[in-house]
């Protein structure tokens, strides 16, 4: 609900600002307190969840049962969890962003706290053949390894999720592949 509340409000700004539509700007502080009364609005609970190897690799024998699926869900899901990157960063990632020598994927304009920069990390060796087996046959350095939306991946994800009666969602794969590589 907060997330609608949000893009409501920008939607009012707007409106007032660039339309000079007469939109009282108390209606919206109004609304927000009453959800929060209500308890429609609360503060999101952390996730703290870290899904386990064997209900990983329940997704991958799901998507391994569908052949006809589109996307390439079992190295989409293989890939996030050894790696440990956003869902985002591996779809935007292109085959130029690969050094195969050093061992490195660059991850250009990576989610900062203070601005987006561009980060080498090291390929971790469980990942590279995955890697090469997405860089075959790519010839254009511009060429992406997983050309697919980032949301199309997250909602075959939540949906398999769902079928599995599993609660949780992809970037919890980020989690899974931290701990691992914390362990390790």
């Amino acid at each position: 609900v907060a997330v609608y509340l949000s893009s409501t409000g920008r939607v009012f700004k707007w409106a007032r600002s660039v339309r000079r539509i007469d939109v009282p700007a108390e209606i919206w502080s109004q609304a927000r307190a009453n959800l929060r009364f209500a308890g429609y609005v609360t503060k999101s609970k952390p996730r703290e969840f870290v899904p386990t190897a064997s209900e990983i690799e329940a997704f991958i024998s799901h998507y391994d049962d569908k052949p006809k699926t589109k996307l390439p869900m079992q190295d989409i899901i293989r890939f996030a969890s050894i790696n440990g990157m956003r869902r985002s960063e591996i779809m935007q990632m292109e085959r130029r962003h690969i050094d195969l020598e050093r061992m490195t994927i660059l991850i250009e304009k990576r989610k900062h706290p203070v601005s987006p920069r561009d980060q080498q990390i090291p390929i971790v060796p469980a990942a590279m053949g995955i890697l090469e087996k997405r860089m075959d046959g790519l010839l254009r350095p511009t060429s992406r390894l997983f050309p697919y939306a980032p949301r199309s991946v997250s909602k075959s994800f939540t949906r398999t999720a769902q079928e599995l009666g599993l609660n949780f969602c992809f970037h919890q794969l980020r989690n899974y592949a931290i701990t691992n590589l914390l362990r390790s």
